[in-house]
């Protein structure tokens, strides 16, 4: 059965005018085609068929090609079959790296009559062959090992700047090429994988952000971008200086990048500030957004006010009349011990009980009635954000009673209090992670779209920061074939559309999310669904 997959839409996406204040340009992006960085299978939409004569193919997402050609009577001068790397607004070609291998016949004249391989392309018309085959010797030309197909021998640099890049099959003969054997075809090319670099020296473009709504404990903050080049891959809300939340892109607008503008050209991110992660009062905000070549660009800045919520304590709270000190001040705080229950500061879920405690006193007495505040943070520590989590009052006999709960994080004890002296206490609450996968359609026909729906569970406040990976089956083995973020709740989404399919098939794919580093979890897969696919 034939399995061919591709993967991801080259976007399309129109600028809108936008202001910013002040930018930093740095420069390039990759954009990959059929192979990533790693050998894996990725999209290759971002070459376009095209040409006057001869057959293309595009057989990436089954494992094989770019491939051009030109049969034996396409013999017209500059006849030529291939394909074109359209480029966005304001972007060229810094170098491209290409693997690839060509054929070409003999045509009895040193020099002339056919080339193939990678040429700069110049809008109207494609320039002359500059790797694989550029010319035609008296005896023909055979280019790179189709059986090592992104081995050292294959690869071609093209050196830029360009404005435009084409892969062809051609006759460059003024008048018209004439084969002398009688192959078929005289002249094929084919891509196995490109990385092409492209410069984008335009900065993005950022709107001051601008308040959409405000609650009492929340305000909603609204941040409009452009870009022309590579657009836009990331948005981070800096509040009072310092970061506060950054919406990545998704979909095509991940690394590694397979369409020359992978992000999107424009948008509204909307950002919300909530009372628990910041203090009420006012504060000042701007949007530092950043292009797929990571050019960065930080916008005008807005004041905002954020109310505090019904329970919290308004933002200037009344003066306290002044406390006559005691006759006799106590030297210090009091040192206490605060202990768990449990021997291990690292807890499993789903506990079979509350986490259970005690402070006491240096000398052994019960603490009774002191206040220990919680904070909760995600496992990852890169980024970690702590939030406050209420808090628990010791007993008549100095214990106290957490509920454990079922969402994995990190829970920090502190006696609150300047009368007593203790160091927190941090604890690792652990539920199991695991991904499932819902069953899609199961019979499409060639050229629908199916959309993969799964969720990821026990990851709790890191698993939008979880890369899930979507696997296919390919020659019996499975292959990873895209990557995706899950939203705060872990809920993950894959749209694929079916192209290529030619005879009935049948795709099996699952949800793979790989270990990381720092974080507790083995790298766990969902259980498979099965789609087939009709010509």
């Amino acid at each position: 059965m034939a399995r061919r997959m591709l993967v991801g839409i080259a976007m399309a996406l129109a600028l809108a005018s936008v202001s910013a204040e002040t930018a930093a340009a740095t420069g390039t992006y990759t954009v990959w085609s059929c192979r990533g960085p790693q050998g894996e299978l990725v999209s290759s939409a971002a070459w376009r068929a095209a040409g006057t004569a001869g057959t293309r193919a595009d057989t990436c997402g089954a494992a094989g090609a770019l491939s051009a050609a030109l049969g034996a009577t396409d013999n017209g001068a500059d006849d030529v079959s291939g394909f074109r790397f359209p480029l966005p607004p304001g972007v060229t070609v810094s170098t491209a790296r290409i693997w690839m291998s060509a054929r070409m016949t003999y045509t009895g004249v040193d020099g002339y009559g056919y080339a193939a391989g990678p040429a700069i392309d110049r809008g109207v018309s494609v320039g002359p062959v500059v790797g694989g085959c550029p010319r035609a010797p008296t005896f023909g030309c055979t280019f790179g090992n189709e059986l090592d197909r992104l081995g050292a021998g294959n690869l071609v640099t093209v050196a830029g700047p360009a404005d435009g890049l084409a892969f062809v099959a051609r006759c460059t003969q003024s008048a018209s090429c004439f084969p002398q054997e009688a192959t078929s075809p005289p002249v094929s090319a084919s891509l196995y994988r490109s990385a092409v670099e492209l410069a984008d020296p335009a900065p993005p473009v950022a709107e001051a952000p601008v308040v959409r709504e405000a609650t009492a404990g929340r305000t909603a903050l609204d941040a409009g971008a452009g870009d022309v080049g590579g657009g836009i891959a990331q948005t981070t809300l800096v509040i009072d200086g310092q970061p506060f939340a950054t919406q990545a892109g998704t979909g095509d607008c991940q690394e590694p990048y397979a369409a020359a503008a992978p992000c999107p050209a424009k948008g509204h991110w909307i950002f919300d500030v909530s009372s628990k992660a910041l203090a009420p009062g006012a504060h000042d905000a701007l949007v530092r957004v950043t292009d797929a070549a990571g050019n960065v660009t930080d916008s005008g800045t807005t004041t905002f006010v954020l109310a505090p919520a019904p329970d919290q304590p308004p933002i200037d709270p009344p003066i306290e009349p002044p406390v006559d000190p005691p006759v006799n001040p106590p030297a210090g705080p009091l040192p206490v011990n605060v202990r768990l229950a449990s021997t291990s500061a690292r807890i499993a879920l789903p506990s079979k009980g509350p986490i259970v405690g005690s402070v006491k006193r240096t000398d052994g007495t019960p603490v009774a009635g002191l206040k220990l505040t919680l904070r909760e943070a995600g496992l990852d520590a890169n980024g970690r954000r702590w939030k406050d989590a209420g808090s628990v009052t010791t007993g008549a006999d100095g214990t106290f009673r957490i509920a454990a709960g079922s969402v994995s994080r990190m829970l920090r004890l502190t006696p609150a209090g300047a009368e007593v002296s203790a160091d927190p206490i941090d604890l690792t609450l652990v539920r199991p992670l695991s991904v499932k996968l819902a069953k899609p359609r199961a019979r499409v026909r060639n050229g629908a779209r199916i959309t993969l729906r799964g969720r990821l569970a026990g990851a709790g406040a890191d698993a939008r920061r979880r890369t899930t990976v979507v696997q296919a089956m390919v020659d019996g083995r499975w292959q990873d074939v895209a990557s995706t973020q899950p939203t705060t709740n872990g809920t993950v989404t894959w749209r694929y559309r079916f192209r290529h399919t030619t005879e009935a098939a049948i795709y099996r794919f699952r949800l793979k999310v790989p270990a990381q580093a720092g974080l507790p979890w083995k790298t766990v897969t969902s259980s498979r669904v099965s789609v087939r696919v009709d010509p």
